[in-house]
Order: C-alpha cells, then structure tokens, then sequence
C-alpha cells in the first residue's frame, strides 16, 4: 500500500503482555520516527497490569501525527502467534517487528526506506545492545550479522533491527513449534528461498538484553540448536554433542 505521495507505507509490529514499565519507549520511538508514512499494530496478550491502558493514552497522538494506529488486546499462544496476527493485520508494503522492551532509533524507518532498492526484500540494519547493571541498562555493544554467516557460519541475526516485505511474511509466518527461536527458523527459510537482502549501516533498534530469550538461556539455545539441526546445518553427532554439553553446562550453573 502506497501513501503520502506515493511513500511506502511501513508497518511497525509490537506484541506485548504485561508490558507497562517498558512499553512508553516502545510506542514512542514509533511516534517519533522521522518517517511518516507508519501504521504502528499492536497485539497485546490479555495484560493483566495497566498495559493497555497506555496504548489507548497514545491513540490521539498517533491521529495527531497521521500515523495509523491499531491495536487488539486478546489471549494468545504465545509471542510468535501474536507475531502472526499483527503480520496479518499488517497493510504496509514493509514490515518492522520491535517487541515492548525494545525501541528504534529515530531514522529508522526513514534509514531503511532510503536505503533499499526495488528488489530488496529483506533489510537488516545494527541492533545496539543494552545490559541491565546497578539499577540501569548500559550500552554493551552491538550485533547484526548477514543472513549468510547466520545460515553458513551460525551466527545470529537481530530480528528487531529486520524489516521484510509483507509478501514475504505473508507467506512464510512464525512456526509455532518454538517458543523463542522462531525468528531464527523464519530468517532461515527465507534465506534458503533466495529473497534479496540489504544491509542498512545504521543503528536500527535498541534491544534489552533481560528480554524473554536472555531469561530463559537454556530454552533460547535448546531451539537454537534445534532450528540449525532442521535446517541440516549441523550434523546429528553435532547436534547430540551439543546437547549434551548444553544440558551439563546449565544443570552445573544452576
């Protein structure tokens, strides 16, 4: 969908779920992006705190600034299943997904639509990471690495500093089957069907390094695992070595 003089339109994703003391950094680096042409979905689980309170606070703001503003407060199965209905909810020719402890930097949408090309389908840009230390976060340092030294090489992509075209999401969604490392899976699949990517060398998004996969290490690198055997880049001797060493390595820690 084309908007404000023939500008493509974005679509920015949030999921959340009792989500208040972060989500007022979510939402408003989304209002203030540089970028006008955004319709901003999203998909809160059911809050049980004030969460949705504060995404109704934002409403008339969003109305103020022309930004298309949608959300739905529902029980869901989880963060890939609300990553599912925001993406079929989704209108824009793009697609960003930045979860409510996450934030992007200012030109982010603006940075990724003046950097892609006409074949582009994938874009990825830096993700700063920030550690939770002595009652506040901290730069630590930042990550991205192309699709090709995630599949070949087995590093990780930032997802929240991805935007993908909505055909594409259309068409590939979340596998529900993992709980943390869906994303990891989905970019995978991408990958191998051969989309066209680009890097955008700016920082895109911030990303909170307590988030749901720094909780819950074992589980995020239980999946990761997983994910790479399914996609056959790691052996099955691998992948049970691995496993192994993975399983002593927490019951020793914890």
């Amino acid at each position: 969908m084309l908007q404000n003089n023939c500008k493509p339109l974005i679509s920015i994703i949030t999921i959340c779920f009792n989500s208040a003391k972060t989500i007022r950094q979510t939402i408003e680096s989304v209002l203030n992006q540089t970028y006008s042409n955004i319709e901003y979905i999203i998909v809160d689980g059911k809050s049980k705190d004030n969460t949705l309170e504060i995404i109704k606070e934002y409403e008339e703001k969003f109305i103020d600034k022309g930004i298309i503003y949608r959300y739905v407060s529902e029980p869901d199965k989880g963060i890939y299943d609300a990553m599912n209905k925001g993406i079929n909810m989704a209108t824009g020719e793009w697609v960003g997904i930045i979860n409510s402890d996450d934030w992007y930097e200012v030109n982010a949408c603006k940075n990724v639509i003046e950097t892609v090309t006409s074949d582009t389908m994938v874009a990825y840009g830096i993700c700063a990471m920030h550690e939770y230390l002595n009652g506040q976060y901290h730069f630590s340092g930042v990550m991205q690495h192309s699709p090709e030294a995630m599949y070949y090489y087995n590093y990780d992509m930032a997802h929240p500093a991805v935007f993908i075209r909505n055909e594409v999401y259309k068409s590939y969604k979340f596998y529900l089957g993992y709980k943390i490392a869906a994303d990891v899976d989905l970019l995978m699949r991408i990958f191998k069907a051969g989309f066209k990517s680009k890097f955008i060398p700016y920082i895109l998004s911030n990303y909170r390094c307590d988030g749901i996969s720094g909780q819950q290490k074992f589980l995020s690198s239980k999946e990761n695992l997983k994910v790479r055997f399914s996609h056959s880049r790691i052996s099955l001797l691998h992948y049970i070595k691995r496993k192994i060493v993975l399983y002593l390595k927490f019951s020793i820690r914890y």
